[in-house]
């Protein structure tokens, strides 16, 4: 299993020299509603904040490469990191996607 690593929230740093343009590799924008809900969920139930960084491109790229390029598969994949409470972007087996 792969583990993409993601960042603690720290709100005594400054994280705005962290910041990158992220390209989405999805073009679906079901998937682009999906992944912004995945990110809020990060924050609010594990206090991991990885929008505008390295690690949301390395996530993003992990999930495009997994997922085989379907956005439809990737947004089921998110679905089911969250209902399993998993932090972070790994390979599931088909029959649990």
């Amino acid at each position: 299993m792969t583990k993409i690593p993601l960042i603690k929230i720290n709100k005594e740093k400054d994280e705005t020299s962290k910041k990158v343009n992220i390209a989405i590799p999805f073009k679906s924008e079901k998937f682009v509603k999906k992944w912004k809900f995945y990110k809020e969920y990060l924050i609010e139930d594990h206090c991991l904040k990885i929008e505008g960084t390295k690690e949301e491109q390395d996530q993003l790229n992990h999930l495009f490469d997994l997922s085989k390029g379907d956005a439809d598969k990737a947004i089921r994949m998110l679905e089911t990191y969250i209902a399993l409470g998993e932090k972070t972007i790994v390979q599931l087996k088909d029959d649990h996607i």
